[in-house]
């Protein structure tokens, strides 16, 4: 098997940049122990983090009902519009199905990126200089809901390029602010949006149980 997950993980840093695994056989075991074996799993590509409050390293997409407005959206029925995460690496796995809806959506950041150099180069310096973010309840008591300092929507380090986007949370920092985006700054989301969720760069798909992405 290591030879297997060394070939995955050349294919995620290196390769396409996501990888579907199927068939594995989840109506064998107990949600806890597919828990486990995925978690295992993972810890051959790197250390879990936690991007939660409940700093759940291993964290379930189920609705609790928008009990916590500081819920993080894979936790209530929300659509999650196309994001960043702050880890390198991001893997789900199906379990089950979802009753309604359910579709999973990725988008290549390094493509986005490529696209806009190629037809916007102007907006590159405006990505690269990045944005504000919004906290959304996570920074330390008594301390700004504000981050110190902008967030790179582009960055590059180690010939590697970083591609961090939130936009819901960059539009609250700025209402949080009261302040208004530039003519640049708007076309700038926007083109990253567009370009994302266009049929070119989007890639949609159905996980079934027993599927890791």
């Amino acid at each position: 098997i290591a030879g297997s997950v060394a070939r995955w993980e050349n294919e995620i840093q290196e390769g396409r940049g996501i990888l579907v695994l199927t068939g594995f056989p989840a109506d064998r075991y107990s949600k806890e122990e597919c828990g486990i074996i995925y978690y295992g799993l993972g810890a051959h590509f790197g250390e879990a983090q936690s991007q939660s409050l409940l700093g759940d390293r291993l964290g379930h997409v189920v609705d609790v009902g928008g009990k916590d407005t500081r819920e993080r959206a894979y936790r209530n029925s929300a659509e999650l519009a196309l994001h960043t995460d702050a880890s390198d690496i991001v893997g789900m796995m199906s379990l089950v199905k979802a009753m309604q809806g359910g579709v999973s959506g990725y988008c290549s950041g390094p493509a986005v990126y490529n696209h806009i150099l190629e037809n916007q180069p102007d907006l590159l310096d405006t990505l690269f200089e990045g944005y504000f973010y919004h906290l959304f309840g996570e920074q330390e008591p008594g301390k700004s809901p504000i981050t110190d300092k902008k967030i790179p929507v582009f960055s590059q380090s180690e010939g590697y390029l970083s591609v961090s986007f939130l936009r819901s949370y960059i539009e609250l920092a700025f209402e949080e602010l009261e302040q208004e985006k530039s003519e640049l700054e708007t076309r700038a989301l926007d083109s990253f949006d567009e370009i994302a969720h266009s049929p070119t760069f989007r890639l949609d798909f159905m996980m079934e149980p027993g599927d890791m992405a």
